[in-house]
């Protein structure tokens, strides 16, 4: 019996691998760990290069894969994240006031941090029926956890909806990334469910 399935409401994950590292990375000590300065969530605004080759992978992923054709987006805010293996894993969260999150990766290695990514609150089934696979994974249509370890220049879009954080850190080298927050700039919305966003 042939089945037709398809994977409505998904929560893509987007990824592609850089050609070349971007160039905050050359200055990254200067704006690492400063994740509690409101000052520094915006570091990429002295690299509006960088700026300009995120946005237009995630203009490409807007068009291509949601249709969106005509909608501009802007990066909201930026900063950079510095992990050792003296950090505890992070906790679970999400961006709130944000559309796409995302996470450039400066360096990979064996031990390397992964970001985990949580969809348990999104799993409405009410019945707990393990199915997890250590060999193999879940089936992605399945998934309601999964980990991306680090890889150098890997870029990455998510909704700001879903959970994520810094897994285990065992590597005594420093892991280092770029996080920001993606948002539509301009007027959006329809009839009496419009706003500006400048």
């Amino acid at each position: 019996m042939d089945l037709n399935v398809v994977p409505l409401f998904s929560s893509p994950l987007v990824v592609k691998k850089l050609d070349k590292p971007l160039s905050i990375g050359k200055d990254i000590e200067k704006y690492s760990d400063l994740r509690d300065n409101k000052k520094e969530h915006g570091c990429l605004d002295e690299y509006p290069e960088d700026k300009k080759t995120i946005l237009e992978v995630f203009d490409e992923f807007s068009k291509k894969t949601l249709g969106i054709k005509n909608q501009k987006f802007k990066i909201s805010t930026s900063w950079v994240t510095k992990t050792t293996s003296a950090n505890p894993p992070g906790g679970f969260h999400c961006h709130k006031n944000s559309y796409y999150s995302g996470v450039f990766f400066f360096s990979e290695g064996e031990g390397f941090a992964p970001l985990l990514l949580d969809n348990l609150p999104h799993d409405r089934h009410y019945f707990f029926i393990p199915k997890h696979d250590i060999e193999s994974g879940d089936p992605v249509i399945a998934n309601t956890f999964h980990a991306l370890p680090p890889q150098k220049n890997l870029l990455l879009f998510f909704p700001s909806y879903l959970s994520h954080a810094i897994g285990k850190h065992e590597s005594s080298e420093t892991r280092y990334s770029l996080a920001f927050n993606i948002i539509p700039e301009g007027e959006i919305g329809l009839c009496d469910s419009t706003v500006s966003i400048n």
